[in-house]
């Protein structure tokens, strides 16, 4: 038996994949095809989506332009046709967290229908069919896994990582953050601290000025329990994940090249 036959049978391996902040309908199309097929190569034994894949634009407090407005019929019929989706993408389970957007439908049942907050039907996770489609359902904003925090909390500072650093000081553990929609990494000792940017479109008619925001995702392989961080980068709807481009229209293996003519 090889060395790494060897390693391979003492080591337990499981691999999550976080992607977050889709805000459906206001997702970059082109950007998910490209991370479709990232995580399909992928195959994880997890894919968490960390909070507010939904936007849930209609029901919002703040002031609406209503030029972006979908019908609350039309956004949540989306959602569930890209959840089911996923549900094809080579992962063995799928989680979903809640964020702030998806707190917008329980809010606005209790302020306006407040008889109704117990039916069942008005329920997230019975609306957006996660049951059905065998998602299991986090109702907290965050999720500690093998000593990691899936964060979709309210914290949101101005410079990449020093929002998950900030809850992780807190915490005292290892924090991917999503929600700022930026990215950014910092580490304190032994623990690693995350921003982990978004998957929407890269525009907000409520941000003054430049929009400093960044898409990624995030693949976290656990080896005999220990975390090791791999974020994703991604710019103009493209990323490179281990020797291959990927794109919205596939992936090219970046280690055929020409030869040079001397």
């Amino acid at each position: 038996m090889s060395l790494e036959e060897i390693i391979q049978n003492q080591m337990k391996h499981e691999r999550l994949v976080l992607l977050n902040d889709l805000h459906i309908p206001y997702h970059d199309k082109d950007t998910l095809n490209s991370v479709k097929r990232g995580v399909k190569y992928l195959k994880p034994d997890i894919l968490l989506l960390g909070g507010d894949i939904a936007d849930f634009y209609n029901i919002s407090s703040f002031n609406k332009n209503p030029n972006r407005e979908h019908s609350m019929h039309t956004e949540v019929s989306e959602v569930q046709e890209i959840l089911k989706d996923m549900t094809k993408w080579n992962a063995k389970s799928i989680k979903y967290l809640i964020g702030n957007h998806e707190e917008r439908l329980q809010r606005y049942i209790v302020t306006n229908a407040p008889d109704l907050h117990w039916v069942e039907g008005l329920k997230l996770e019975n609306i957006l069919n996660l049951k059905k489609l065998n998602i299991d359902f986090i109702k907290d904003r965050y999720w500690i896994h093998n000593g990691v925090m899936y964060s979709h909390l309210d914290k949101a500072l101005k410079w990449g990582g020093s929002s998950s650093k900030n809850i992780g000081l807190d915490y005292n553990m290892p924090v991917v953050h999503t929600h700022v929609h930026r990215v950014g990494h910092t580490r304190h000792g032994n623990r690693d601290f995350y921003d982990n940017g978004c998957l929407c479109e890269l525009k907000a008619e409520y941000v003054s000025g430049p929009v400093m925001w960044n898409q990624a995702f995030m693949i976290v392989d656990y080896i005999n329990n220990i975390p090791h961080f791999r974020q994703i980068n991604i710019k103009d709807n493209q990323f490179i994940l281990d020797g291959k481009l990927y794109t919205p229209k596939g992936a090219v293996s970046l280690n055929v090249r020409g030869k040079k003519k001397r």
